[in-house]
């Protein structure tokens, strides 16, 4: 059986993949600033990249790809990679990085890089150097992932997502920068993305947690 371990960088933009009958995909999300901590990588080089393991990891690649594909199920195979990643080192980043995306994630992408440096004693734009060196994604970007996926999982625990609230509630000046952020982040409108999203649970069987919100 043939098979590829594969790195992908922080995303900025829409990242389709194409399955074909009896293909099964498991992956491991990394926090961002543990890119370089844990694998050694530097993010800015794999930015909006998919690339094939062999080149940047080639150790992890030679050791774990033998173990993933002798694996019987897509859960055992899921058991290995998280094993072979725990076994890497894992140098800590700076402090200051660190509490700075942290800073971020808590409050859900709702905050300024200028808040976010003010709290840290540290300047915007050297807070900026260093998010870009460090995780290979401002905090600016990274804050507009958050809010995004915020109102999509908000949205998958309704029927009929209001979107102007949801918009709202996370930030947005209004729905109109809510589509224009879906459509860069996700190649679709966020009405698309949910009935995509819909249609792709409903094939497998699967359902969204208990609705909840008002209809549209």
């Amino acid at each position: 059986m043939a098979g590829q371990l594969t790195v992908l960088g922080p995303s900025t933009t829409p990242h389709l993949f194409w399955f074909h009958p009896g293909q099964e995909q498991v992956a491991i999300r990394l926090k961002l600033e543990w890119s370089r901590a844990l694998l050694g990588l530097d993010p800015l080089e794999h930015a909006d990249r998919s690339d094939d393991a062999s080149g940047p990891l080639p150790a992890l690649a030679r050791t774990a790809l033998p173990r993933l594909l002798a694996s019987r199920d897509a859960g055992e195979a899921m058991q290995r990679l998280s094993a072979a990643v725990l076994a890497l080192d894992d140098d800590r980043l700076p402090a200051i990085t660190l509490r700075a995306v942290e800073l971020v994630r808590r409050a859900r992408g709702a905050v300024t890089m200028d808040a976010v440096a003010f709290h840290l004693g540290t300047s915007p734009r050297q807070l900026r150097r260093r998010m870009r060196e460090e995780v290979g994604i401002g905090l600016k970007g990274y804050a507009r992932v958050l809010r995004f996926l915020r109102v999509i999982t908000e949205a998958d625990r309704s029927e009929h997502p209001a979107w102007a609230d949801l918009a709202a509630d996370a930030g947005y000046a209004d729905q109109a920068h809510l589509v224009r952020d879906c459509r860069a982040l996700s190649g679709f409108t966020p009405r698309e993305l949910f009935r995509e999203r819909r249609a792709q649970l409903d094939e497998e069987g699967r359902s969204f947690p208990a609705a909840r919100g008002k209809a549209a």
